[in-house]
């Protein structure tokens, strides 16, 4: 079997990331992932066997897992449910200005061009915002909100806080995920 070099799988997996955040799905090529990544070309097909989808597919998996990170340091770090929004706002906000607004979600991009055209895509980019939903209504029980509004409560933070992402990328400011962050901080406040 041959050996599989994980960095530069990896470098491979960030690039395909990087690249469906900037410019989505279908105005990437495997031939700009090797260019973003710096690796070989003939690696590509070594690596992601069922070709782009293939590598895709890991690469929303790989965003995902990061954009999860993000959720449980704002859950660890929150004092409360409203504080927790807030925090998750501002980490959104600064990833929007570091890019310059070049940068969106790139499971929101990929899903937007290739459901339902594409079955594996979309059942991995679901399955991404599905985690994202109840590890937020999780942090939102741990900080006291019952259980019969923390699943409601998270579907709706995560599905504003995506399309306020989609608005402040399109605008080239955060005035939207501010505003949406801020309408779901001050109904989230239990004092």
């Amino acid at each position: 079997m041959p050996r599989v070099d994980t960095h530069q799988k990896r470098a491979m997996l960030e690039a395909a990331v990087r690249l469906f955040r900037r410019h989505g799905y279908e105005r990437t090529s495997m031939l700009d992932v090797v260019r973003e990544s710096g690796g070989p070309r003939g690696s590509l097909y070594h690596y992601f066997p069922g070709g782009k989808v293939d590598l895709a597919r890991q690469a929303i998996e790989l965003a995902n897992a990061a954009v999860r990170d993000w959720i449980q340091a704002a859950g660890v770090a929150s004092t409360s449910p409203a504080d927790f929004v807030r925090r998750l706002g501002k980490a959104y906000a600064g990833a929007l200005r570091g890019s310059d607004f070049s940068e969106g979600c790139p499971i929101a991009t990929v899903a937007l061009e290739t459901a339902p055209g594409i079955p594996e895509l979309g059942d991995t980019c679901a399955a991404g915002f599905d985690s994202w939903i109840q590890i937020t209504r999780e942090i939102l029980q741990r900080h006291g909100l019952p259980e019969s509004n923390a699943a409601s409560t998270a579907l709706h933070a995560v599905s504003a806080i995506e399309g306020a992402l989609i608005l402040s990328r399109a605008r080239g400011n955060t005035e939207p995920l501010d505003r949406v962050v801020s309408l779901l901080a001050d109904g989230l406040v239990t004092d």
